[in-house]
């Protein structure tokens, strides 16, 4: 079906429903939606959607379950496999919507508008959810039609907070839900593969599992141009991401690219996730180049980090404690971490094993690209990647590292054990830094830490360019334990 409401008044277009408003005392299930619905809506007011099943669903409390998609859904705003437009109870009982599953295509018809909502929230299950719990929901968009995406389809990539589950989360809590493999979620800001970005209260954790041994996973692709995630595409404002695995491709073609999440700010935190995604043939790996998506701020479990990282060992709901698999991009990026920032938090024990580092740029790392954290020094870290490539400031665990300290640091517990494998750029290489330097506010003169990198010479010597002195007086000590004969197999400068 397709249609075009142009009245202030119009509220929803669905394949089954354009409106849906259900009581305590009634339930919505087993509705079911096939071949393909578009539609147009007017871009003010956010309770109005286009949904397969229905455009704008709201439940006070009574069981909407058990509904299906199949259907391509295409719209300006607020665009769902089930429902564009999605409001529940304020409980988080995960009962407000259960059950549901969505194989259709999901996506904007027009770019994001930064002065209306047109192009705005865009979901596998819904586009738009308020004070809603949603439970053991699934998504594999694009399955229905056996849609496989190219590098000609990059102008399919439309619209603002995308996500595989949900698109834009306010006050909301997602249980047990998940992506599936040979899914695409397509999108091009705050893209992730089961939330797009959140708007909760300080502290509150979206994504939960109902008995505490689940996790949330996404197993599709996620491709879009900035704030990028496997899970979600920005985590910020105090939301916590907890217990959550990606065993998808997170792909981007701007910035800030991560298995886990695009970035993580100041006061968002992940706890207990983890990315892996096998490579063994290479084939993800020209797949994504061949698409030509490769951002800058990419990293394994994320692009950019202000937040905190931790992983406790008291939960196991997360058995497989490594980030492993690919990791492409331009400038800034990290086996775990692509940027990570002065008050970035990393306190985990993971193993880094295997995997592909790969940078057509420079600040490369088999944990970090560049990292301005000192905290980060002191913690104790095994990086076993496979290889890491770039052009300068690469390094098997940092490629740049570019620190303000307090105190004298000593680095003892980073450690390297690619036996097998490669560190390999055109200058700058070393097999646990790259390169190493310290600053202060001053030295940086407002300016970014990658002006305090030298360069090459502009004489096209090799040689290395002007390097600013630093005037901080606290020194950064390297040691080798951890870091003996044979553990480095390869470091090249070519």
């Amino acid at each position: 079906m397709e249609a075009a409401l142009t009245s202030a008044q119009a509220q929803g277009i669905g394949g089954v429903a354009g409106v849906i408003e259900v009581s305590d005392s009634k339930s919505v299930t087993k509705l079911s939606a096939s071949g393909t619905v578009t539609g147009t809506l007017p871009t003010g007011d956010t309770a109005r959607g286009i949904g397969g099943i229905a455009g704008s669903l709201t439940t006070n409390g009574a069981a909407v379950k058990t509904l299906t998609n199949s259907a391509a859904v295409t719209g300006n705003r607020s665009v769902g496999g089930i429902a564009g437009y999605f409001s529940g109870k304020d409980q988080a009982t995960g009962k407000d919507m259960a059950d549901c599953q969505n194989e259709g295509l999901i996506l904007s018809s027009t770019a994001a508008d930064d002065h209306s909502l047109a192009g705005h929230y865009i979901g596998g299950i819904v586009g738009y959810a308020h004070n809603a719990s949603l439970s053991e929901c699934r998504s594999r968009a694009g399955y229905a039609d056996g849609y496989t995406y190219k590098q000609e389809d990059r102008d399919k990539l439309r619209g603002r907070y995308v996500g595989g589950i949900v698109g834009y989360g306010e006050q909301s809590v997602l249980y047990d839900c998940e992506t599936e493999a040979n899914g695409y979620v397509l999108g091009s800001e705050y893209v992730g593969g089961i939330i797009g970005a959140l708007n909760q209260s300080d502290t509150q954790t979206a994504l939960l599992s109902e008995n505490g041994t689940r996790t949330t996973v996404n197993a599709s692709y996620v491709i879009g141009n900035s704030y990028v995630g496997g899970i979600i595409g920005e985590n910020k404002g105090g939301s916590t991401i907890k217990n959550c695995v990606n065993t998808g491709v997170a792909a981007g073609y701007n910035v800030y690219i991560g298995g886990i999440c695009g970035a993580n700010e100041n006061n968002a935190a992940i706890i207990n996730c983890a990315s892996y995604v096998s490579d063994t043939n290479n084939a993800i790996y020209r797949r994504v180049t061949d698409w030509g998506a490769v951002g800058s701020y990419a990293g394994g479990l994320t692009g950019y980090n202000s937040g905190t990282i931790t992983f406790s060992d008291k939960d196991n709901a997360v058995s497989n404690r490594s980030v492993a698999g690919i990791v492409v991009g331009r400038h800034y990026v990290g086996g775990l971490v692509g940027y990570n920032d002065t008050d970035g938090t990393i306190d985990i024990n993971y193993t880094l094993i295997g995997g592909r580092v790969a940078a057509t740029g420079d600040c490369v790392g088999g944990l970090v690209g560049l990292n301005a954290s000192t905290e980060l020094l002191e913690k104790k870290l095994t990086i076993k990647p496979s290889s890491v490539q770039g052009r300068y400031y690469v390094g098997g665990a940092i490629g740049a590292n570019v620190v303000n300290p307090g105190e004298n640091v000593t680095v003892s517990g980073l450690k390297v054990d690619n036996s097998l494998g490669t560190v390999t750029a055109e200058a700058f290489c070393g097999g646990l830094i790259g390169y190493q330097r310290t600053y202060t506010e001053q030295d940086r003169a407002g300016g970014t830490l990658y002006a305090l990198l030298p360069g090459i010479a502009a004489n096209n010597s090799n040689a290395p360019g002007t390097v600013k002195a630093s005037t901080n007086r606290h020194t950064i000590t390297i040691t080798a334990d951890g870091n003996s004969a044979g553990r480095l197999s390869a470091v090249s400068t070519t």
